[in-house]
């Protein structure tokens, strides 16, 4: 087995549960039809950029839970970030191959229309961008600098609000860098280095591909050829779920400890 198939097969879902329930909810290929296929993927973009905006409103009352509720508003606090760095891996690793999969053999449409998949990107490019904000503001706090065990704070200056990681995360995908606010830190590097690239595939190859293809020739497209999907391993799922609930529950002790 390809270390490729390795990753998405054992690690991702792990890495990023909202790829495990994408997966999950779409159904798998030969039990599944195209139409209704493509339905529940809209439906979850739609789910999902509802949810990460509504995720972004609470943490404006941020200051307010964690004085009034402190552990319970550090737990919510803990899902959010989760979420947030599940839903960016998840959408940079699915446009990435898609898009390469549509380059190489330009199908024919077939549960998803490419005008569709162009609308989806959209959505998606402003849904990374909400959830890269609210993992800047995560990787500001005091509880991210207790992690890496820094002396200095990940992001500098540290992020007051939410909003001023939503301004960071405009700045680095929209690649303007005005330079008021840098990651000095491995980790903030490393998801604002994501984040550049998530935009170039997301608006650059993944919105071109679609475009281009949405008025292509249907004369010059192709049947997708058939390929068998990997039933669903029941050992292997629950492993996955204890492991997610392991890391949950391990850094909510943590929590309450820094407390």
């Amino acid at each position: 087995m390809k270390i490729t198939n390795l990753f998405l097969i054992y690690l991702l879902p792990i890495i990023s549960p909202t790829h495990l329930i994408t997966y999950l909810v779409k159904g798998e290929e030969k039990n599944t039809y195209k139409k209704i296929k493509g339905q529940r993927i809209k439906s979850l973009v739609n789910t999902y950029l509802g949810l990460s905006c509504l995720l972004f409103s609470l943490l404006l009352f941020w200051p307010y839970w964690s004085e009034n509720l402190p552990l319970l508003s550090r737990i919510i606090f803990l899902i959010i970030i989760y979420f947030s760095i599940s839903r960016v891996i998840e959408i940079f690793i699915s446009f990435l191959l898609d898009s390469m999969d549509k380059l190489k053999n330009k199908p024919l449409e077939e549960d998803l229309k490419y005008s569709d998949r162009c609308i989806i990107t959209l959505k998606s490019y402003l849904e990374i961008i909400l959830n890269y904000g609210i993992i800047y503001y995560g990787l500001s706090t005091r509880y991210a600098q207790n992690i890496f065990s820094s002396k200095e704070p990940l992001i500098s200056p540290r992020l007051d609000n939410v909003f001023e990681g939503v301004y960071f995360s405009i700045n680095t995908i929209s690649i303007l860098g005005y330079g008021d606010i840098q990651p000095n830190h491995f980790s903030s590097q490393f998801f604002s280095s994501l984040e550049v690239l998530s935009g170039v595939f997301l608006f650059i190859v993944s919105f071109a591909t679609y475009l281009t293809l949405n008025f292509t020739p249907v004369s010059n497209l192709k049947t997708k050829k058939k390929i068998k999907s990997a039933k669903i391993d029941k050992q292997l799922l629950l492993l996955q779920i204890s492991i997610i609930f392991f890391i949950i529950i391990r850094e909510v002790i943590e929590i309450s400890r820094w407390l």
